[in-house]
């Protein structure tokens, strides 16, 4: 797959890519059931942060939906970090929050075919 950069820039890119994926400290890596509980509680907090913003702010979508999903995401980066810590608990954070955002998308979506 081309992306349309030049061969020497692409190269160039995977090798860091590579260093990266090289340099990350797996032996690190929480035991699974860690992991899970931490994507879980994420995703659920950020599904009641994000649900808090909208009652408080009192939007239905439109031009804040972006916003609401970001909110999601940051909270879902947030709860994660703070039980995880850096990298693995921030990363799971972020699934999390876009694991909720994702679920929602496709809620409203089969409720709103289904209506009409």
């Amino acid at each position: 797959m081309s992306l349309g950069l030049p061969t020497q820039l692409t190269g160039l890119v995977q090798e860091e890519a590579m260093d990266l994926i090289q340099s990350a400290p797996l032996e690190s890596l929480p035991p699974i059931n860690n992991l899970i509980t931490i994507a879980v509680i994420s995703a659920v907090s950020a599904y009641g942060v994000t649900w808090f913003v909208r009652g408080i702010l009192g939007v239905r979508g439109g031009k804040w939906g972006w916003k609401l999903r970001l909110t999601a995401l940051l909270s879902g980066a947030a709860t994660g970090f703070s039980l995880g810590g850096y990298p693995w608990g921030l990363i799971l954070g972020v699934c999390g929050g876009g694991l909720v955002t994702a679920v929602i998308a496709v809620i409203k979506k089969r409720i709103k075919d289904a209506a009409g």
